[in-house]
């Protein structure tokens, strides 16, 4: 019970942390504070080996196993197809110079692509009338698959990965017919997880504060552990060998399909094998058989 209180206190702090982060980057913007300068830009590291994309770019697949996407606003699309190398397709609003384009860079195994080239001062797409999109085919699978948005849609389809990392502020993350095969992790703040007959036999990790959760799985993985503020938690699983179900929550209720043994926010359906754990404030979790 105290670590939800401590949950509340943190968000609480969170809060009032950029509530005073963004009074005093408004006050520097209109010269309250001329003496101080604050860095706004974005900065993705040594660009040492990127290339501007064209809008329309591919890589030979053969050697890679590592997709890593840096991405600020826009959606992401990653889908499975037949072929022989990885396409990249980039839509914007108009015309962009250079330092706008997505680049990209290979690197050993891993395939890397971010938003834009570094820049320094207001860099935000309301202002510049520029929004765009990203969309990369994938003929192969992966060692890695990990894509980190700030507002951006996220979408994987029909990929397998021995690891899917996703990582958002508000934008919603979707995976159809994917298949992570040692670890699915999602974390968000506001956005919506959706997992459409998806396979994640090992580990699956989800954290957000207030988006809702939905996970259509086609095996009963070894573990689920979700944290949540005020989210509810839908998950559909096939019959399975057993699981155990616990559920640390102020006011939050644990619902459960299978003919399974409750006790005090605590469920054991069969040997109990698998282990799931549900953090929250508020939020309700549903298991339900598929």
């Amino acid at each position: 019970m105290n670590d939800k209180y401590l949950v509340i206190s943190r968000l609480i702090i969170w809060i009032l942390v950029a509530a005073i982060a963004i009074g005093i980057l408004v006050m520097g913007l209109m010269g309250i504070f001329p003496n101080i300068n604050i860095p706004i830009g974005i900065n993705f590291g040594d660009m040492t080996g990127y290339v501007a994309g064209t809008g329309n770019d591919s890589v030979p697949a053969a050697g890679i196993d590592t997709i890593v996407i840096d991405w600020i606003s826009g959606n992401v699309d990653v889908k499975y197809y037949t072929g022989s190398e990885i396409q990249i397709y980039e839509k914007a609003s108009r015309n962009m110079d250079d330092r706008e384009k997505m680049h990209y860079r290979v690197r050993g195994n891993e395939l890397r692509i971010i938003y834009s080239a570094n820049s320094m001062g207001i860099n935000f797409s309301f202002l510049n009338n520029l929004s765009k999109s990203l969309e990369v085919l994938v003929p192969i699978d992966l060692t890695l698959l990990s894509i980190d948005v700030v507002s951006s849609k996220i979408t994987v389809e029909n990929m397998k990965t021995d690891i899917l990392k996703c990582d958002t502020v508000s934008g919603s993350v979707t995976a159809d017919n994917v298949t992570a095969k040692y670890e699915l992790r999602v974390n968000t703040v506001s956005g919506k997880v959706t997992l459409n007959n998806t396979t994640c036999p090992k580990i699956l990790k989800t954290d957000s504060v207030s988006g809702s959760m939905e996970f259509d799985l086609v095996v009963c993985p070894d573990s689920i552990n979700t944290d949540t503020v005020s989210g509810s938690v839908k998950i559909y699983l096939p019959e399975n060998d057993g699981f155990t179900a616990r559920l640390d929550s102020v006011s939050g209720s644990l619902k459960c399909d299978f003919q399974s043994q409750v006790e005090n926010k605590r469920i054991t359906y069969k040997n109990g094998g698998a282990n799931f754990r549900f953090d929250s404030v508020s939020g309700s979790v549903s298991i339900f058989q598929r």
